[in-house]
C-alpha cells in the first residue's frame, strides 16, 4: 500500500511540474496561477496544496532541486583539485566539465528559468550555489588575494559565461563551450593562487 501511495505522489508531482513548466513557457511565470496549473495537470486544488503552498513554493522547490543536484554532481570532481601542493589545471578542467555537462543536460530548464518568462531571482540563486561549491572545495586557504574578491571574480566570470551560453540556446557544443571557458579562465589561477601548475 505504501509503495502504491509513493508512486501516486510521484506521479502527481510530475504532473504538477509538467503543467507548471508548460504554462511558464507559454505565458511566463507572472501570469501562471494555481488555477491554471491544476486545470492543466488535471488535479483538484486540494491535491495541489498537499504538495505546495503556492506557485512560488513550487518554483523555489524546483530551483532548489535543480541546484542541489548540481552541487552533488560536482562532488565527483577530483578532491585534490584545490588541495594538492600544486594545483593541477587538468583537475580544474574536470571540475568545470562536470558543471558544464550538468547545465547542458538540463538546458531546457536552465533556459526557461533565465528567460524573461522565468525567475529574475534565479541568477542570484545560481551565484549562491556556485559560491557554495567553490567554498566546499577547500581552496580558500590557497588564495593569494582576499577571498571575497577572488570568489567574486571566479563566480562572476564563470556564471556569466554559462548564462550567455544558455541564452544563446547552446549555440556551441559542450566541448566547444568548454574550450572557450578554458581559454578565458586558464590564466586566472596564476594570479590568485599561491601555487599553480599551469603545465599539469
Amino acid at each position: 500500500m505504501e509503495k502504491k501511495t509513493d508512486l501516486r505522489v510521484i506521479k502527481t508531482e510530475k504532473a504538477i511540474k509538467k503543467a507548471f513548466l508548460e504554462l511558464m513557457r507559454e505565458e511566463g511565470f507572472s501570469n501562471v496561477t494555481v488555477k491554471k496549473i491544476i486545470e492543466r495537470a488535471e488535479i483538484n486544488r486540494g491535491t495541489f496544496y498537499i504538495h505546495y503552498a503556492d506557485k512560488y513554493d513550487l518554483l523555489n522547490k524546483m530551483e532548489d532541486e535543480l541546484l542541489s543536484s548540481l552541487i552533488e554532481i560536482t562532488k565527483a570532481a577530483p578532491n585534490d583539485a584545490f588541495k594538492a601542493s600544486r594545483i593541477s589545471w587538468e583537475e580544474i578542467k574536470s571540475f568545470f566539465s562536470l558543471f558544464v555537462n550538468y547545465v547542458y543536460d538540463n538546458g531546457e530548464l536552465f533556459t526557461l528559468l533565465q528567460s524573461d518568462k522565468g525567475d529574475p531571482a534565479f541568477a542570484v540563486k545560481f551565484n549562491e550555489m556556485s559560491r557554495t561549491v567553490w567554498e566546499r572545495e577547500h581552496f580558500i586557504q590557497r588564495l593569494s588575494i582576499p577571498q571575497n574578491y577572488a570568489l567574486a571574480a571566479l563566480i562572476s566570470m564563470t556564471n556569466s559565461l554559462i548564462t550567455e551560453w544558455v541564452k544563446s540556446g547552446f549555440r556551441e557544443t559542450k566541448n566547444e563551450f568548454m574550450q572557450i571557458v578554458f581559454r578565458i579562465v586558464k590564466g586566472i589561477p596564476i594570479n590568485i593562487f599561491d601555487k599553480y601548475d599551469s603545465n599539469a
